[in-house]
């Protein structure tokens, strides 16, 4: 375990900690939640960094989300030409980027992510997932169906 990992394990933590001290009503914090929370995470990361299998799988979710995002980057730069590429890089017929423009840069792959949630909402494949994580959350943690709902939701939209 490096120091970094070690940095961003006690992180966890120090955050749960600031959160609380900073809280208006310490008294209504709910530790099972905090604590599930926490397990949860902790579980993921050692699926992520101690199975192999683990790692595999969040590799090939990685490979095909950067696949993805790469068709919004190719369709920008069919769009907006060199105004599209990112600074320090030159493109097939050998001209080079103008800078960083966030209208031509990041802005479309926004609009694009967000597209592609909307269809994945449409044919139905968001809200299975949705459901799922909403599940997972609330039998673990005792919360709420609408709270689960939530942050599921939120958890799926945001992740980009």
């Amino acid at each position: 375990m490096t120091v970094w990992n070690l940095v961003s394990f006690l992180g966890i933590f120090v955050l749960a900690g600031v959160a609380w001290l900073f809280s208006s009503n310490r008294r209504i914090v709910n530790s099972r939640v905090l604590l599930w929370g926490i397990a949860l995470q902790l579980f993921v990361a050692f699926f992520i960094f101690v199975v192999p299998a683990g790692r595999s799988v969040f590799l090939w979710v990685n490979d095909a989300v950067t696949a993805v995002l790469g068709t919004a980057t190719a369709g920008t730069r069919f769009v907006f030409g060199r105004l599209a590429l990112p600074p320090g890089t030159v493109n097939e017929a050998g001209e080079t980027s103008l800078g960083y423009f966030l209208a031509f840069q990041g802005l479309p792959t926004i609009i694009f992510f967000a597209a592609l949630l909307g269809a994945l909402y449409y044919l139905r494949v968001m809200p299975f997932f949705v459901r799922l994580f909403a599940r997972i959350f609330s039998r673990s943690m005792k919360i709420s169906g609408a709270e689960a709902l939530s942050v599921s939701a939120d958890i799926l939209e945001e992740d980009e």
